[in-house]
């Protein structure tokens, strides 16, 4: 892999009926993700400042804050 995103942060470990295992080191680059979808999907909200423009705004801005 050429580029990786690595998360040192992100670890765990956890059990199965074949024994325990740990993992760390590796995660989806939620940062790029959060920065796409917001390009994409408020790009035509952004044009208009109505009030359901206005309140999608909002609600994909706190969907992405509680995702992140």
């Amino acid at each position: 892999m050429s580029d990786c995103h690595c998360d040192t942060r992100r670890v765990g470990r956890d059990s199965d009926a074949s024994g325990e295992f740990f993992w760390g080191g590796c995660a989806d680059n939620v940062h790029y993700a959060a920065t796409f979808a917001r390009r994409f999907i408020d790009s035509k909200d952004r044009k208009s400042r109505d009030g359901r423009a206005l309140m999608n705004l909002h609600n994909n801005r706190a969907g992405r804050k509680v995702t992140l």
